[in-house]
């Protein structure tokens, strides 16, 4: 009987990063790498948000999300506004540069994400994303319990 790491754990690892590769090829075009395309699109869901708030939805440690920050608004794709209440913090922001950026790379990665589901029926798509739900949420618990034990 095959170990449940080799049922779940190494196809899900496996497929992520063959996810990842077909994502950043698709995105080379638009010289924006898939971790900067994450926090870019973070930015553009609110008009202004803090490097705490983001770090949080986009998934990223303040360090990472600093660099990319950086990057990105070399790229003048964001800018930070001072935050009036608070001289140490800063509000991101999307660019006009950025916005047009969204628009343009958004449907090439959707056309990588249809391609990928093209063979998959409504049923099977729910079963995933309800299946996906289930083990985001338990892995999100078992850290906090990891957390916990320091």
């Amino acid at each position: 009987m095959e170990s449940l790491e080799e049922i779940f754990g190494i196809p899900t690892v496996r497929t992520s990063k063959r996810l990842s590769r077909v994502v950043a090829a698709r995105l080379r075009p638009f010289r924006i790498t898939p971790e900067q395309w994450t926090v870019l699109k973070r930015v553009s869901e609110s008009e202004y948000s803090t490097q705490k708030q983001l770090a949080e939805r986009a998934d990223k440690d303040q360090a990472t999300l600093t660099k990319i920050l950086d990057l990105l608004e070399k790229q003048n794709w964001i800018q930070r506004i001072r935050n009036p209440e608070d001289r140490r913090s800063f509000f991101i922001q999307i660019t006009e540069d950025g916005l047009r950026l969204k628009t343009d790379v958004t449907p090439a990665v959707e056309q990588v994400f249809f391609e990928l589901t093209s063979e998959l029926n409504e049923q099977q798509v729910k079963i995933y994303t309800e299946t996906l739900q289930k083990l985001e949420y338990r892995a999100e618990q078992l850290l906090q319990d990891t957390e916990d034990l320091r």
